[in-house]
C-alpha cells in the first residue's frame, strides 16, 4: 500500500506534537467531539453507535441460549468496509477483535447470563461494524465507546427453570432406557415413580426454562453498568515518550508506540488491563519500548482520564435523548 503521509507532513505532525501543538487546536490529553446514541438496532438486545470525527462505529449485542461448556458464549465480529481498509496502512482486524473480546471477558461468567445454574446459560455475540474511518484514527477508544454503550442499553431476558421431581430408580431406568432405544422421557419417568419407595430417592431437576418477558423491549438492564470498562489510549511522541489522546490517522504515523489501558468505570478506576502496540501505519524510526520507570506515570495519568470519561459517558447514556436521537459527549475532558 502506498504511504499514507509524506515526510514533510510526518516532520510537521511529529514537531507539532513535541511542542504540545495539534492541527485541530485541541491539547494533547483532549478528545475530539464525540456522538453518541444507543437503542439504534432494533433487531438487537442492545445496540450503539458512535462518532468521533471520521471514526463511526455501530455495535450491536444478540443473545442466545447454549450450554455454560461451550466455547462459544461469548463471540465477536469486527467487520470494515473496504473503503475503509483502502484508507488504512494495514488491516486491524485482528488488533480490534482481540480488544472487544478483553473488553467483554469479565461477562463470561456473568450471573445475569446464567438460565439453569451448570447447564444453560445465554451466548452473547457482539457485532462490530465501522462504518466510516476516514482519517479520524483512534479505532480502539471509539470502538470501546460503542461497545461500552451497547452494554449499557443491554436488557437480559427474564426466565425461570421449569422443574420436575424426579427419583433416583427413574433416572437409572431412563439412562437404561435410552441405552436400548425404549422407554424414554416421561414413559421411563412414570415408570420408575412406581419403583421410588422414600421421599429421599426423589430430587428436582430443572430441565428447562421458560421466558417470563414477552415483549422485545423488556428484560434487566446489566447491574453496576456504570461500572462497565472504559478504554484510554496513551500515545506516545518519540524523543521523549510525551503521551498525548485521541490520535488522528495522521498523529498516529508520528507515534512509535501506544499503550492501551482497559479500566473499571467506577469511582476506584482499577486496571483491567494494559498492553502494548505500534500504531498501524507508525512511519518513525525511533525505539519504540517504554522504559518500565516511565509506565507507571503514564498509566496513572491514562486513570485519571478514564475516571473523567466514563463519569461523562454515563452522564449521556442517561440521558432519554441518547435512545432517541443521540447526544455529544463534547470536546474531552
Amino acid at each position: 500500500m502506498a504511504a499514507l503521509i509524506s515526510p514533510p507532513e510526518l516532520q510537521y505532525t511529529t514537531e507539532n506534537l513535541l511542542s504540545g501543538r495539534r492541527s485541530d487546536g485541541r491539547t494533547l490529553l483532549q478528545f475530539r467531539d464525540v456522538h453518541i446514541a444507543t437503542g439504534v438496532l432494533a433487531q438487537t438486545f442492545g445496540s450503539a453507535r458512535v462518532s468521533c470525527a471520521g471514526t463511526d462505529v455501530i455495535v450491536g449485542i444478540k443473545l442466545e441460549t447454549g450450554a455454560v461448556d461451550s466455547d462459544e458464549r461469548l463471540q465477536v465480529t469486527v467487520e470494515l468496509s473496504q473503503s475503509s481498509l483502502q484508507s488504512l496502512p494495514s488491516d486491524p482486524t485482528l488488533s480490534l477483535t482481540s480488544h472487544a473480546f478483553d473488553l467483554i471477558s469479565f461477562l463470561y461468567s456473568h450471573p445475569q447470563l446464567s438460565i439453569i445454574p451448570g447447564s444453560k446459560c445465554w451466548h452473547m455475540q457482539l457485532h462490530i461494524d465501522f462504518l466510516a474511518v476516514d482519517g479520524g484514527g483512534n479505532l480502539h477508544d471509539v470502538m470501546s465507546m460503542a461497545i461500552r454503550g451497547a452494554l449499557y442499553d443491554l436488557k437480559v431476558p427474564r426466565t425461570r427453570p421449569v422443574a420436575f421431581m424426579q427419583s433416583g430408580a427413574a433416572q437409572n431406568k431412563a439412562a437404561a432406557d435410552e441405552d436400548e432405544g425404549e422407554d424414554v422421557g416421561m414413559k421411563a419417568l412414570l415408570k420408575g415413580r412406581k419403583g421410588a419407595k422414600t421421599q429421599q430417592d426423589k430430587q428436582a431437576t430443572a430441565a428447562d426454562f421458560e421466558l417470563l418477558d414477552y415483549e422485545a423491549d423488556t428484560g434487566d438492564f446489566l447491574k453496576d453498568r456504570d461500572t462497565l470498562p472504559v478504554t484510554v489510549s496513551m500515545y506516545l511522541t518519540p524523543k521523549g515518550q510525551r503521551p498525548f489522546l485521541d490520535a488522528t490517522l495522521f498523529e498516529s504515523f508520528a507515534a512509535p508506540t501506544r499503550l492501551i489501558c482497559i479500566f473499571s468505570g467506577g469511582s476506584e478506576g482499577d486496571l483491567r488491563g494494559l498492553k502494548q502496540e505500534i500504531p498501524d501505519g507508525c512511519a518513525t524510526s525511533e525505539p519504540n519500548e517504554i522504559p518500565f520507570s516511565e509506565i507507571d506515570g503514564i498509566v496513572d495519568m491514562a486513570a485519571d482520564v478514564a475516571a473523567n470519561l466514563a463519569k461523562a459517558l454515563n452522564e449521556r447514556l442517561k440521558d432519554p435523548k441518547t435512545k432517541q436521537t443521540g447526544v455529544r459527549l463534547g470536546p474531552f475532558p
